[in-house]
């Protein structure tokens, strides 16, 4: 296995997931040293998962998946001879089910780790983050690397967890209603933790009600000695903790008494028994701050620990990132939806206040995945964006076709169908002493304009792969 370690074996599998082993049964005892669904990353020791899907098939990849080390298989359907010679196969009547029920199988083995979910519309990763930045400082602690926190990404992370860990922070996010409930069970959270509730996924949900209902489910596994944070100013706060079969504890501004500033291009919360810096501008960050802070209270993590931790918190690139180059960017291109959108403009309004800067690019682009509330919801992030006086407001997308004409005397505004074809437009208008606001939904792409807006790349040129 060179020096990897060993996860579990083709006869855990096969006990977690009701799995056929079709061939060689001569393979039952092989140890698997990793799981995965994207072939690319499979290694010496994997078990490749092959998972349907509407792009791409992973049964078509197995072979490359035993080119690249992998040891077993793991399908639904039927599968080549020759790309699967060698490997252990075992069949099951759904993969991500069986994907699901192995990771929930291989973290039982694991029951004295403490186990802390996070949902939520808005600011999971960042309190996950933020969460394990301050556990980290007294705990062997882990957290969900990158984005895996869906369906297939949970299990990915749950395999990853260290065999030392004693705390465990997963991130779940949701795509389509049931989903929360899918990685509840997989996880059972001694602790979760909800952000709020907003508008993200409401094309798919409906209404806020059905995803407040949604982002419920994370306390359907709940057996009553588990515990509930919910943020107490969210206007869902009561619905949320009805009928929980657990402690609930309210965490927030108000109920807190702490106190929001700006500082630097951080910010200060202000607490009656401790003051917090967070390199983090925002008071949508401060509320982050304050879930991780109950949390981390309730687990008796020190004031030392929290108030390093939160210090020293970093998050991936494209959430509320501040950039100093040419100019000040503000990059919170990793998505968006409403609330996300006005709490970053409100963001980025306090930034360029305590940096001094007078003139502003905002550059938004379309908000996904919001059905019949898509028209209402642009318009208020445009009336938003004018409030807040930039000197050049850019909408990007086909959704903000209808306002490329909502310009004042105050602000210039223009509409461009795509981010490429930004580039250009941008050229006309950016120098330097500015601040640029970037903010879209992922599929928008307005990450590649990071470069020019910093000023790093000529306006003509585009970034290098």
């Amino acid at each position: 296995m060179g020096g990897r370690r060993e996860l579990f074996t083709i006869d855990d599998l096969l006990s977690w997931t009701g799995g056929t082993l079709e061939a060689p049964l001569q393979r039952a005892s092989a140890p698997v040293a990793s799981v995965e669904v994207d072939s690319r990353h499979c290694t010496q020791g994997s078990l490749f998962v092959a998972l349907p899907g509407e792009r791409t098939d992973g049964h078509r990849h197995i072979g490359d998946a035993k080119r690249r080390g992998a040891v077993a298989v793991l399908v639904q359907e039927g599968v080549d001879g020759d790309e699967a010679e060698g490997l252990a196969v075992v069949r099951v009547d759904n993969s991500l089910a069986a994907l699901q029920k192995a990771a929930r199988g291989f973290l039982q083995r694991f029951p004295d780790v403490i186990r802390i979910g996070v949902t939520g519309s808005n600011g999971k990763t960042t309190t996950k983050e933020m969460l394990y930045a301050i556990l980290r400082e007294e705990m062997r602690a882990y957290a969900t690397p990158g984005n895996l926190n869906s369906d297939c990404g949970l299990p990915l992370a749950v395999f990853r967890m260290p065999r030392e860990c004693e705390i465990a922070v997963f991130e779940m996010a949701m795509n389509r209603p049931g989903e929360i409930e899918e990685l509840a069970e997989i996880c059972r959270p001694d602790i979760a933790v909800i952000t709020n509730i907003g508008t993200a996924h409401i094309g798919m949900l409906g209404s806020t009600d059905r995803i407040a209902a949604e982002k419920k489910q994370i306390t359907s596994r709940f057996t009553g000695n588990e515990v509930l944070f919910i943020p107490d100013e969210d206007a869902y706060a009561s619905f949320l903790e009805e009928g929980v079969n657990g402690e609930i504890v309210r965490y927030g501004y108000g109920i807190s008494n702490a106190a929001y500033r700006n500082h630097g291009d951080g910010s200060e919360l202000r607490l009656p028994d401790l003051v917090l810096r967070l390199p983090l501008p925002g008071r949508f960050n401060g509320s982050n701050a304050l879930a991780a802070v109950a949390v981390a209270r309730r687990l008796s993590v020190s004031a030392a620990a929290i108030q390093r931790g939160l210090a020293h918190v970093s998050l991936p690139e494209g959430r509320s990132n501040v950039l100093d180059g040419k100019r000040l960017v503000f990059n919170d291109t990793y998505n968006a939806n409403p609330q996300s959108m006005v709490a970053a403009l409100d963001a980025f309004d306090a930034l360029v206040r305590e940096r001094r800067v007078q003139d502003t690019v905002i550059v938004i682009g379309e908000m996904g995945e919001l059905g019949d509330h898509s028209p209402a919801s642009h318009a208020q992030v445009v009336v938003r964006a004018l409030e807040s006086r930039p000197a050049l407001l850019v909408l990007v997308g086909p959704a903000f076709e209808e306002f490329a004409d909502a310009g004042d005397d105050d602000t210039r505004v223009l509409w461009s169908a795509t981010a490429e074809s930004v580039r250009s437009l941008l050229s006309e208008h950016l120098h330097s002493d500015q601040a640029v606001f970037l903010k879209g939904s992922r599929a928008v792409g307005l990450e590649t304009l990071i470069d020019i807006a910093a000023g790093t790349t000529a306006a003509g040129e585009a970034p290098h792969a």
